[in-house]
């Protein structure tokens, strides 16, 4: 099953720092094709996004 999300910078971040992690299982998955990333975004006070690159299905 494929499945797509939006991935927030956090998630990089947390992969990146401790493997074993939850965020690094969201990567492996994303490596490995399961996950099928429509969006990277990070938030910039409060609700405020800025979209680093976009996938389309």
């Amino acid at each position: 099953m494929r499945y797509y999300a939006v991935i927030d910078t956090n998630v990089l971040v947390s992969a990146m720092l401790k493997k074993s992690s939850l965020p690094d299982r969201v990567m492996q998955e994303i490596f490995g094709g399961t996950i099928t990333p429509l969006d990277v975004v990070f938030y910039v006070s409060g609700f405020h996004h800025i979209s680093l690159h976009s996938t389309s299905i």
